[in-house]
């Protein structure tokens, strides 16, 4: 109902859909401030390009006996 509200058809699917979201609201920017938000928004594509190069333990379970 909230997004509905808000016309929010979805919410981003990963974390770098939610980034590439967060560049565009200008809300975001003008509250955190230039410096903290240019910071916040390079620290979080550090985080999806960690987690994204990561062997993860579904992975393992799921594909370990099978190769």
């Amino acid at each position: 109902r909230d997004r509905r509200k808000h016309k929010i058809k979805e919410l981003p699917g990963t974390l770098r859909e939610a980034v590439n979201e967060l560049e565009k609201d200008p809300v975001m920017r003008a509250a955190l401030g230039e410096h903290a938000y240019n910071h916040f928004i390079d620290a979080k594509r550090q985080e999806f390009d960690a987690y994204r190069v990561a062997v993860h333990e579904w992975e393992i379970q799921t594909y370990l006996a099978e190769y």
